[in-house]
């Protein structure tokens, strides 16, 4: 499981994409899933972790955080199968 800092640069009133660099084993990983926990707080960092990344752009549900904004900053928690949330 990571936790990473993504930011919404598409936001339609059924989907979101977030664009971060995500950690390429949890990319290649099979049947992987994401839950954004919060926007990103004033003044809060969040170091990325110690594994190769890659830039992406990745789809979300709209229905699970109706009110994130093109823009916002977040943090996504990145599970691999079999990891509960």
């Amino acid at each position: 499981m990571y936790n990473i800092e993504a930011i919404i640069t598409t936001a339609t009133p059924t989907e979101l994409k977030f664009t971060a660099n995500w950690p390429i084993d949890w990319l290649q990983a099979p049947e992987t899933s994401t839950e954004v926990l919060h926007k990103l707080l004033p003044g809060e960092i969040l170091s990325p972790p110690s594994v190769p990344l890659q830039q992406m752009e990745l789809l979300g549900n709209r229905a699970f955080r109706p009110n994130l904004q093109l823009g916002d900053h977040v943090i996504v928690r990145c599970f691999f199968k079999g990891e509960s949330r």
